[in-house]
């Protein structure tokens, strides 16, 4: 059973004193609450009888004595491991930033990795060619082995970064394909966005895991990283041949692009991909949207995405784990409590429309159909989609549920601009929104998703 302790002792920087706790071991995982909506997590870091120090990831910003709630994991450090974390960007402990949601996987190791006996080892003897002639000739890359890089002011150490990775092989009588795990710690905006663009535009992305710490994110997340970013690479060492051969080879991928403009109007361009899995029923959406015009122009985006029959039944349950849920007029509050309940096709129904925030948590929905054993998972980034829309159309010969994840409510934008949440894209500036569409096969996967959910 987890105790929730109300309150801290002490703040110090980035660390936090609690006393009273019990059953606490070190490099224990913390999870905060702050004023109810803001989540933060730590680690223990010092325990000495029943006072635990913690270290915050995020930072203390906004945390005071009596703010905050605290609740032990009984776990240490972990990230979540599958072969989908090639081509996916995170942050230095291991969260997603790249807008496609969380990676849906039952797997997760400590970061802190386990005893290894050097004995056991399999002596190292694939050399990888970086390129790079004096790492090549005097110190040589061996796979499986890491490659730090140091720098000083000035020196171009992202350029060099970013060569070793775009052109690193097995030589020139190898066509094997192999992962990269590339991590970044205390990088600035710019150098972050150069190895997302470079890496991209010459293809590797695909195989590539990229772990970046940005020069504003805590500093105490350095500490992280690399354990992060070693986990990932322990995790890909140990799939087959045969199982890299079939991820690197597992997508398709389709691109276009749409243009919005008008005179005195906004002026913007959408740039969509959309990649499908051969191995996995998965669809991943991407857009890049761009204010090509020269006026600071509101951007208001939603994913209208509709269920019906025979995938919505009163035999099909939701799941929309949500901080909290609107209604959004008076009818639709009358039935408030039963939000998430599917009707038979009901004559004269009128339709409900609730408003999910998730404020801070895994943006994630998902409906599934016992009888039929089969459902759709619809995952994204809950801090540029910030705004998830529930349409509930239970009528006779209009039947149907809609699940749309958004940067607005349709409200229109007056509405959303009186609000103070209408998003706006600055001349020359872009941003970039997905969503990951996942069908659910069986009873085992949605139990996985409820679990996950709660």
């Amino acid at each position: 059973m987890s105790i929730e302790y109300l309150g801290l002792s002490s703040i110090n920087g980035p660390l936090i004193a609690l006393e009273g706790v019990q059953d606490a071991f070190f490099d224990e995982i913390v999870e905060f609450v702050v004023d109810g909506t803001q989540r933060k997590i730590g680690r223990i870091v010092e325990i000495y009888e029943d006072k635990a120090v913690i270290q915050v990831f995020e930072g203390s910003e906004n945390m005071s004595l009596k703010n905050t709630h605290t609740k032990l994991t009984g776990h240490p450090m972990e990230i979540a491991l599958s072969p989908d974390i090639l081509g996916r960007t995170f942050n230095g402990i291991g969260n997603p930033i790249d807008g496609l949601g969380p990676i849906a996987s039952t797997l997760r190791r400590d970061v802190n990795g386990s005893p290894l006996n050097p004995v056991k080892r399999e002596y190292p003897r694939n050399y990888i060619r970086t390129g790079i002639s004096a790492i090549d000739g005097l110190t040589t890359l061996i796979r499986g082995q890491k490659l730090p890089i140091f720098s000083g002011n000035g020196l171009p150490h992202d350029q060099l970064a970013a060569q070793i990775v775009k052109q690193a092989s097995l030589g020139e009588n190898s066509d094997e394909k192999f992962a990269i795990v590339f991590a970044a710690m205390g990088v600035k905006h710019d150098v972050a966005d150069f190895f997302r663009n470079t890496f991209e535009e010459s293809g590797v992305a695909d195989h590539v895991a990229m772990f970046l710490n940005l020069a504003n994110d805590p500093v105490v997340e350095r500490l992280i990283t690399p354990k992060v970013a070693l986990t990932a690479a322990e995790y890909l060492a140990q799939v087959t041949p045969e199982e890299f051969r079939r991820i690197l080879t597992d997508y398709g991928e389709e691109k276009w692009a749409a243009r919005i403009a008008q005179i005195f109007a906004e002026k913007l361009l959408m740039t969509r991909t959309i990649t499908c899995s051969k191995l996995k029923n998965e669809i991943t959406i991407e857009d890049k949207i761009e204010n090509i015009g020269a006026e600071c122009t509101p951007v208001m985006l939603l994913y209208h995405m509709n269920m019906g029959y025979p995938m919505l039944s009163e035999d099909a349950e939701l799941c929309i784990p949500a901080a909290e849920v609107l209604p959004r007029n008076e009818h639709a509050a009358e039935d408030i409590d039963t939000w998430n309940k599917v009707l038979t096709p009901t004559p004269g129904f009128e339709e409900q429309c609730y408003y999910h925030e998730f404020k801070g948590k895994p943006g994630m929905a998902a409906i599934y159909n016992h009888a039929r054993g089969y459902g759709l998972q619809i995952q994204f980034d809950s801090s540029s989609l910030d705004c998830f829309t529930q349409w509930k159309m239970m009528g006779y010969k209009d039947y149907v549920m809609g699940l749309e994840p958004g940067n607005c409510y349709p409200d229109g934008r007056d509405v959303m601009r009186s609000t103070g949440r209408l998003k706006f894209l600055e001349p020359g500036e872009s941003k970039c929104y997905g969503v990951r569409l996942t069908m659910i096969e069986n009873d085992d996967q949605w139990q996985t998703i409820l679990n996950q959910a709660k």
